[in-house]
């Protein structure tokens, strides 16, 4: 699926891939908010899917709400208000108000007891990109044949080579990748991790969750990005499932692919909104 607003293009592919019965991540993307965010969930039964769903609709809902317009006009680009709280301040409240929901429904009954989900997001605005995320689905930026990783993955194996106990390849023999350290809904309380970034126009974003990560390594997913960077989107995004799937395809792959254009003209801009 693919969607085209104002400098942003995006599309997006997922796959339950070779040995899963059901998928568990899910994903959106909203042009005309700038907005991309993917989930990756986790739970006995069928909870970690409604973790994810619940996690990617309120972060929607929530940054939607706050723009009262963009329901009857959702394919216009929301203007930003100079009385709205910054970008990040809007998708750290959207996240946590996710994280208050499904930590609530998984007290409601054995059926969801320690549910969870990771999740990224990335909410594009004139020349900056405010990027969140909590646990080890990850956010890429390619630019200029360069890909550079965001996101650090809140895992066990991550805090383990941060805090300098061990070198990686020592700390993969000793713990499991997928052991994460945060997720939402499985404390009543979680951090996210949040930075401000600025975009160049050509940029391409890439959201993706851990079952094409741990298929593919990043300079694979570079050789990808750099084989279909002028490609259509979905393509692209297509292809790297596909990548993964060759690869083994052990887990559910999703990817969010997003590409900036140049800004337009301000009296075009002007116009547009008219």
């Amino acid at each position: 699926m693919s969607a085209e607003g104002p400098r942003l293009t995006v599309a997006m592919a997922s796959d339950t891939g070779h040995l899963r019965q059901n998928n568990e991540d899910a994903m959106a993307i909203d042009a005309a908010l700038g907005l991309i965010v993917l989930a990756d969930g986790m739970g006995g039964h069928n909870a970690g899917e409604v973790a994810s769903n619940l996690a990617v609709s309120a972060v929607c809902t929530a940054l939607a709400a706050g723009h009262p317009d963009h329901a009857d006009h959702p394919d216009r680009p929301v203007q930003l208000d100079h009385a709205d709280p910054p970008p990040d301040q809007r998708l750290v409240a959207a996240i946590q108000r996710a994280h208050g929901a499904i930590h609530a429904l998984a007290q409601t009954g054995p059926a969801y007891t320690g549910m969870g989900t990771t999740l990224v997001a990335a909410l594009f605005s004139a020349r900056q990109v405010c990027v969140a995320h909590v646990g080890d689905s990850r956010l890429y930026r390619f630019r200029d044949g360069s890909l550079t990783a965001l996101t650090r993955d809140h895992s066990l194996l991550e805090e383990m080579v941060a805090h300098g106990q061990y070198a990686r390849e020592q700390a993969r023999q000793l713990v499991k990748k997928n052991l994460l350290t945060r997720a939402l809904g499985v404390e009543p309380a979680v951090e996210v991790d949040v930075q401000v970034l600025d975009t160049a126009a050509g940029d391409l974003y890439l959201a993706c969750s851990d079952g094409l990560t741990d298929m593919i390594d990043d300079p694979a997913i570079s050789a990808c990005l750099q084989r279909g960077q002028h490609r259509p989107l979905q393509d692209l995004a297509d292809a790297l499932v596909q990548a993964a799937l060759i690869a083994g395809g052990r887990d559910n792959v999703s990817v969010v692919v997003a590409r900036l254009g140049k800004a337009k003209p301000w009296y075009q801009r002007l116009l547009e909104q008219l």
